[in-house]
């Protein structure tokens, strides 16, 4: 009885110790570290969001990483249009926020568009292939 008790109490110390060294890896990125970042993140992040506004699925899907080739396809890019499309055409786009959180590099864009803007989350592996994880678009609300 002891000695289960002694694991679980184990057991617990260690899942709290891993969960706070996790969450001390999450991180904004300012100064120095940022900059670092931006010389890849920026240009991958405009050539997603220009590709994504000349419909070029070929160009956007590039650098996909394997689990982003198997889940986003070319009528999810479709989608990704005809949603942007009330906004009008690419204007410019600013990069708001660089972060590292859950292992990957998270570009936050506030994307301007002739009628609108919207903002990206560009997910990025923090690896040297800089391979694209994931993006989400939060549209402005009606």
């Amino acid at each position: 009885m002891l000695t289960s008790t002694v694991i679980l109490l184990v057991v617990a110390v260690l899942v709290i110790v891993l969960q706070s060294l996790g969450q001390g890896q999450n991180r904004v990125f300012e100064g120095e570290d940022r900059a670092a970042i931006l010389a890849y993140a920026q240009p991958a992040s405009q050539a997603l969001i220009e590709a994504l506004d000349q419909g070029d699925f070929e160009a956007f899907s590039a650098n996909f990483g394997r689990k982003m080739e198997r889940q986003f396809t070319q009528a999810d890019f479709d989608a990704l249009r005809a949603s942007l499309a009330p906004l009008g055409g690419y204007q410019d786009f600013a990069v708001q926020q660089v972060e590292f959180y859950n292992g990957y590099i998270i570009t936050t864009c506030h994307v301007n568009y002739a009628q609108g803007a919207a903002d990206f989350k560009i997910i990025l592996s923090p690896k040297k292939t800089h391979t694209l994880e994931g993006v989400s678009v939060r549209l402005p609300t009606p």
